[in-house]
């Protein structure tokens, strides 16, 4: 039975748009836009961004098998939380890096593929480690430690010099924080506004820290993905419904609340850090969240409120399997199971994202 514990995927839409010329990936050469000089994508986070690293890992927050990847080149589940790629494959693309970014777990992987860059992150993570070790998966510091076995990989085959040179140019993405809300906040019955407000701060505190690891390791340029609208998930709607209960199906407005609470602390807290040779780039999805759930038919959807697996309303990891009903047009979902999104919605919500991301690859130009 699924728990608020599972609820490792809330960080729902930290994603951005797959330009049609770039999504006919393998029919030409990938383009860069602004003749960018990026010479890799380093990723860290929780199942939004996990491309295969808890395949071998002990846990049951798993998804290398169908229905999952059943869009996916050669509809392939590799272990990613969704119907085809995520947004990190879609701005590897984008930016003309490479198709798709594999899992540093995968083993059979090129020093080209290390070169121009790796996820490093694990479903049911989040910015506290406590809340990766109750799931059973790869905290974010073990995270930053197995990229810095990567750096020592590289510099044995290229140098240290060029590896440093390397890993400068490269652009970081971080997409994480969600899970601590739902296992900090929502699995506890004793919820008060103090409460919260502390909650968010040691959070806040914690992000801090990583930013922190992530520069010592030689990072420079990082994306870090706010939190959207976490209670407009299908699990969440089902279980701790808004306004209305489970029939009405609204969205939980008191846990999208609280994501923005947290970004709005976390925004101060990177303007605060961050400096000429430390630039982190925030990347809004709450908005276009709310635009999306607003005005569903204006993208294109039909359903908002229940996955494309299943029944739609509980279904993630191994609730969705290979003999669960998926439904015929996936492109008409905001999610594909009861918590991650469709590849249609990360398309959608890059358009609306699209001036920060080119803000961001400008600073390659």
């Amino acid at each position: 039975m699924w728990s608020p514990c599972e609820m490792h995927g809330l960080l729902i839409l930290a994603v951005f748009y797959f330009p049609a010329m770039v999504l006919a990936a393998g029919k030409g050469k990938l383009h860069r836009p602004f003749n960018n000089s990026l010479t890799a994508i380093f990723v860290f986070g929780d199942s939004t961004v996990d491309a295969g690293n808890n395949n071998n890992v002990m846990t049951v927050l798993k998804s290398n098998f169908r229905p999952y990847g059943i869009d996916f080149p050669n509809k392939k589940a590799t272990g990613r939380f969704s119907n085809g790629r995520l947004v990190t494959d879609l701005i590897a693309a984008y930016t003309g890096l490479k198709e798709y970014v594999p899992a540093y777990a995968q083993t059979n992987l090129s020093i080209e593929e290390l070169m121009t860059g790796v996820s490093f992150a694990s479903g049911g993570s989040g910015f506290d480690v406590r809340t990766s070790n109750s799931l059973g998966v790869i905290t974010i510091k073990k995270q930053v430690e197995n990229f810095r076995e990567l750096t020592t990989k590289l510099a044995k085959k290229l140098g240290k010099k060029k590896t440093k040179s390397l890993i400068e140019k490269s652009v970081f993405v971080v997409s994480a924080g969600s899970n601590d809300i739902f296992i900090g906040l929502y699995s506890s019955m004793f919820r008060t506004d103090e409460r919260v407000d502390r909650f968010l701060n040691k959070m806040v505190e914690y992000a801090k820290e990583f930013l922190h690891d992530l520069r010592k390791a030689g990072a420079r340029n990082i994306a870090v993905v706010g939190l959207s609208k976490i209670g407009c998930a299908p699990a969440v709607v089902t279980v701790n419904p808004g306004e209305g209960g489970m029939f009405e199906r609204n969205c939980n407005e008191s846990m999208s609340a609280d994501a923005m609470k947290f970004n709005k602390k976390f925004v101060k807290a990177i303007d605060e850090i961050q400096s000429d040779n430390f630039r982190i780039f925030y990347v809004d999805t709450y908005k276009p969240m709310v635009e999306m759930v607003k005005d569903p038919s204006k993208f294109g959807f039909e359903n908002i409120d229940k996955g494309c697996c299943g029944s739609g309303l509980l279904e993630m990891t191994m609730l969705c399997n290979p003999v669960s009903y998926i439904c015929p047009d996936r492109s008409k979902y905001i999610f594909f199971d009861s918590v991650h999104p469709s590849e249609a919605a990360y398309k959608n919500i890059f358009k609306a994202l699209r001036p920060t991301i080119d803000e961001a690859i400008n600073f390659f130009s």
